[in-house]
């Protein structure tokens, strides 16, 4: 209980002062019982004024006063009753004149008729829930709070019953065994229990002290207030300290992980840019081409693991970071599977490897599925099977459907080879980051260790599976399932439309292009590139010049216009703008190609909704800047 002084309201203390009845409520703090507040008929009848009063301080609750009444003195018999109000013990003080009412209070039904009266009229000050029961645990009374709290009109609807023929608990036993314990002289401080209020379970913290009359216990008094808000607060506080708890948690291993990456990371540039360096160094002063060739050779593997292990890294940020989407179009799929042939058969070729391609029982070509995913996906595994493949060995791509539901079939892609194989030990790490098994490099080359964690997540995310068996010296096979909405001939055109398709035979010599790069190095090394194929080139250091030259160029000089993204000013989706707003006619035909370091999905889709027409990453590869040249250059 507190230690302090408990304070009525003006409200609470002036209904007190005019009770008809002399009485006294103390409070028990600073070691010493004091009156907090009393009614005017104790006032008259001890002759007491306001200051002699809040002076009173006793060690115990007075149980007689002495005083004059008509000249004579008389004897003043307290009984007293204890309340809790908040976190505080009032003690309630009723007095009455031991001599002339002996006979009054001689009987125990007056005497208890008076209590009820004067406990009646003070708890229905109060607002917490207050009741009172006889030694049989049946209900005598209730407050004004109590019968609000559910519902009742009057306490006669509980009188003589108990808490069991209410049904007002979940589980009656607890309350029962309380008062009973009560009753035989046990007091009972904010016990948490649950009551059923009005058809829904409230939670409530309860306080019943036993009931005195002179020494015996005649019954209890007990109060409780609804707690239910403050127990959801606290289940959600603890639900929400969880939470951060676990968000901590996860915080920290995100942290260690990104740093684990970070250092697994460098690590694995280190390699590649060591080469470079090193050999770029070992160049100098050389004179014997075929040295130079030679590092030159080495260089530019070096450069392309390089590339290879960026490229993963922004892969992988954009897994982690949620930003990687999957963009679904109609496509054909024998064409993505010739491409692959194409492109691995090369790889193949000069390893003198048998690279073989077979098309089991596919009823649609056309599906819908995202083509550049698909492609990393299949490039990986197989880019990996002619790697660890020895001269005359084989790898194999088999690609059959299976049909799932109307409209939705299971494509299964198995990429097999005759390769070195991996240890069991290793197969259960494959597809963690940065993992590779201690192979030969020499003969085998190195890779990032990313490839396969890639290839697993994206699998994923077009909700497949991937599995991988394998036996070391004789062989791996990879499994990929995917499925795949179908699609038809009309919703692919529909779809893709007027596209230019690349002549490998037309020749894009002699053709003058608008280069738009600020920085010098690019600048001579696109211009370089650009010569080699023997086209003309004209550079524009900003988007102002750029703007300038095209527009003071007669119609046609410029046949194509590589656009770099990140410009001084005016930025290259912004100049893009400028130029096709020309009133000119190739301002609207022209093809501009976009240029950017910056490999993410969202600059690609504003470079096409700037005006672009296609999208070069840097660093720019040769092969890849011709073929996409002659694919715009010979388009009409």
């Amino acid at each position: 209980m507190a230690d302090s002084r408990y304070y009525y309201t003006e409200s609470e203390e002036n209904f007190i002062r005019t009770l008809p009845i002399p009485l006294i409520v103390s409070q028990y703090y600073e070691g010493f019982y004091h009156i907090i507040a009393i009614s005017d008929a104790m006032c008259e009848l001890m002759r007491w004024d306001e200051e002699t009063w809040r002076s009173k301080v006793t060690m115990e609750i007075p149980r007689e006063l002495k005083t004059k009444k008509d000249g004579r003195e008389i004897c003043l018999e307290g009984h007293s009753y204890s309340i809790e109000k908040a976190d505080s013990l009032l003690w309630y003080v009723v007095f009455s004149e031991k001599t002339s009412l002996r006979g009054l209070f001689s009987s125990h039904s007056n005497r208890y008729t008076l209590q009820k009266y004067a406990m009646d009229r003070i708890l229905d000050t109060t607002q917490d829930c207050v009741f009172w029961k006889d030694k049989h645990r049946r209900f005598v009374g209730v407050n004004r709070a109590f019968l609000n709290a559910y519902g009742l009109d009057s306490a006669s609807e509980l009188i003589g019953k108990t808490d069991e023929d209410m049904g007002w608990h979940p589980d009656p036993e607890p309350f029962r065994q309380d008062e009973l314990d009560v009753l035989n002289g046990k007091s009972i401080r904010f016990a948490r229990g649950q009551c059923v209020i009005r058809g829904r379970t409230r939670d409530i913290l309860a306080s019943k002290s036993p009931l005195y009359d002179g020494e015996e216990i005649v019954g209890l008094v007990g109060s409780f207030i609804d707690i239910t808000d403050q127990v959801n607060q606290r289940r959600d506080n603890e639900h929400l300290i969880e939470e951060r708890e676990v968000a901590l948690l996860e915080a920290e291993h995100a942290k260690d992980t990104m740093s684990q990456f970070i250092m697994r990371a460098s690590h694995e540039m280190r390699t590649p840019l060591n080469a470079i360096l090193g050999f770029t160094q070992l160049s100098e002063g050389i004179t014997d081409s075929d040295i130079l060739k030679d590092y030159l050779a080495k260089i530019r593997v070096s450069s392309n693991i390089l590339a290879d292990l960026v490229n993963d890294i922004l892969d992988i940020r954009k897994m982690e970071d949620g930003s990687m989407q999957l963009y679904p179009k109609p496509m054909i799929l024998t064409d993505l599977l010739r491409d692959l042939d194409d492109m691995v058969g090369v790889l193949a070729s000069a390893k003198k490897i048998n690279f073989i391609t077979e098309i089991g029982q596919i009823d649609h070509e056309f599906v819908i599925c995202d083509k550049v995913r698909l492609q990393q996906i299949l490039m990986n595994l197989l880019n990996n099977a002619v790697k660890f493949t020895d001269k005359d060995g084989t790898v194999s791509l088999t690609v059959s459907e299976n049909f799932i539901r109307e409209g939705v079939s299971q494509f299964v892609f198995t990429v097999r080879d005759t390769g070195c194989g991996m240890s069991p030990d290793f197969i259960g790490r494959i597809f963690q980051p940065f993992t590779q098994e201690n192979r030969d490099a020499a003969k085998y080359g190195v890779g990032t260790g990313l490839g396969m964690n890639i290839t697993k997540r994206v699998v994923d995310m077009m909700h497949g599976d991937i599995d991988v068996e394998s036996q070391e010296n004789i062989g791996t096979i990879f499994t990929v399932r995917l499925p795949l909405t179908l699609s038809d001939i009309q919703e692919y055109h529909s779809t893709v439309g007027d596209r230019p398709v690349r002549d490998t035979t037309y020749s894009i010599a002699g053709k003058r292009l608008l280069v738009v790069e600020d920085n010098l190095i690019n600048q001579e090394v696109i211009k370089g590139m650009l010569e080699v194929e023997e086209l003309i080139c004209e550079v524009a250091d900003d988007g102002d010049i750029a703007l300038e030259m095209f527009g003071d160029s007669q119609p046609g000089y410029y046949e194509a216009v590589l656009m770099d993204i990140h410009l001084p000013g005016m930025n290259g989706y912004e100049v893009t703008r400028r130029l096709r707003s020309m009133h000119r006619p190739d301002a609207k035909t022209i093809p501009i190609l976009a240029m950017s370091a910056e490999v993410v999905d969202e600059v690609v889709r504003e470079s096409r909704a700037s005006g672009m027409n296609d999208y070069l990453p840097k660093p720019i590869d040769m092969k890849r800047l011709k073929q996409i040249l002659q694919t715009y250059l010979n388009y009409k």
